[in-house]
């Protein structure tokens, strides 16, 4: 059921941005379309979180570069911000492979994002969200694990 529902939040969200797109910014409809982003916004995370809580499973665990997770959560939270946020993802060259849940770490990047868009919104609503993705150079060559 959350899975249907995630559709029908999807495409409310789509064609919120798509009329959101075709007005001009002084347009009266624009304050009732961001609404709209807003509430799908939420409702998606909701669904989220529904979804994550229902697994009660153990987590899918692989080996997985983290890379194309965290460009892929990006792209998921472009579509759900206001134009007047700036989404900038920087990931490292060198990034080794980790044991991990996709879902998982998925599921915390938007998070994390989720709560700095509040943040931004709180502070006037337009704003920039930097995602970087880089090793510690702190640590000692030996301690770090490859597979």
């Amino acid at each position: 059921m959350a899975h249907d529902f995630n559709n029908i939040v999807a495409a409310i969200s789509g064609n919120a941005e798509l009329a959101f797109q075709d007005l001009e910014p002084a347009h009266p409809a624009v304050e009732s379309i961001e609404e709209i982003r807003k509430a799908s916004f939420r409702a998606k995370q909701l669904v989220q979180r529904i979804l994550a809580y229902s697994r009660r499973q153990a987590a899918e665990r692989k080996v997985i570069s983290l890379v194309p997770v965290v460009r892929e959560s990006a792209q998921l939270l472009r579509a759900t911000l206001p134009a007047a946020v700036a989404v900038d993802v920087r990931c490292a060259a060198d990034i080794p492979p980790v044991l991990a849940d996709p879902a998982q770490i998925e599921q915390v990047v938007l998070n994390l994002c989720n709560n700095a868009w509040h943040a931004i919104e709180t502070n006037g609503g337009a704003g920039a969200i930097e995602i970087k993705l880089e090793t510690d150079e702190r640590l000692e060559e030996g301690s770090r694990k490859r597979v």
